[in-house]
């Protein structure tokens, strides 16, 4: 598996993708499906498996007397990611700026630009950007046009 740091790492002209999309912070069962799905979808459509990760945890800034102890280091939480089959995974460094972001301007720019995102999985309780109002209705809502 391939680690690319920051979105502005990744090349211009890679293949679209099917992006697994969390903090995977355990890489417990559930990330496990969520990143397995990806890599199937990637599969079947002829899409690069992405990983898209968060380090360090979003809540170790936004809420630091609420963050969760790591569970694994970011090295070990990529090894488990390359097991799952993905092919490159995407680390971004999860700051303020990035936490502002409105969830639009994060499926636009980021998702379906970057990453040229074909396919997005996420958990059934994944939420992103500004005030947290991002979450998979909005993907659904949104990929059709992007």
């Amino acid at each position: 598996m391939r680690t690319i740091r920051g979105l502005e790492s990744y090349p211009p002209d890679a293949r679209p993708g099917a992006v697994a999309l969390g903090a995977f912070d355990g890489i417990h069962l559930g990330h496990r499906a969520i990143l397995g799905r990806a890599v199937t979808l990637a599969r079947e459509r002829g899409l690069e498996a992405l990983a898209c990760t968060f380090d360090p945890h979003p809540l170790e800034i936004l809420q630091p007397d609420r963050a969760p102890l790591p569970i694994t280091t970011l090295a070990d939480r990529l090894q488990l990611i390359a097991e799952t089959g993905i092919d490159t995974a995407v680390v971004v460094a999860f700051t303020r700026a990035i936490a502002a972001l409105e969830p639009e301007a994060f499926v636009r720019d980021a998702l379906a630009g970057t990453l040229r995102a074909r396919e997005i999985v996420v958990g059934f309780n994944h939420r992103f950007g500004r005030g947290a109002r991002g979450d998979a209705r909005l993907l659904e809502t949104l990929g059709p046009s992007l």
